[in-house]
């Protein structure tokens, strides 16, 4: 389910502004659909060493690395 319409381009307002609490929002709004997504997607060859959470963590890393590129420049894709 997406957020409401506003929600996130506000989140990333507060992320712009330094709120550090708005990212914790920004990505708990988007880890059950994802958990659910990698879930149904992992190889079920890998299930029993790498868990859909582990892969999650790993992109939200990749995602708050990106995160102050993304909040000078909308254009570009947060997503690798």
């Amino acid at each position: 389910m997406s957020p409401p319409p506003g929600q996130v381009p506000d989140l990333v307002a507060r992320v712009a502004a330094g709120d550090r609490e708005a990212i914790v929002e920004l990505m708990a709004r988007y880890r059950a659909r994802m958990r659910r997504m990698v879930a149904l997607r992992l190889d079920p060859r890998l299930q029993s060493r790498v868990g859909a959470s582990d892969v999650i963590q790993e992109g939200y890393i990749d995602a708050i690395r990106r995160l102050e590129e993304y909040v000078r420049d909308p254009s570009v894709s947060i997503y690798i």
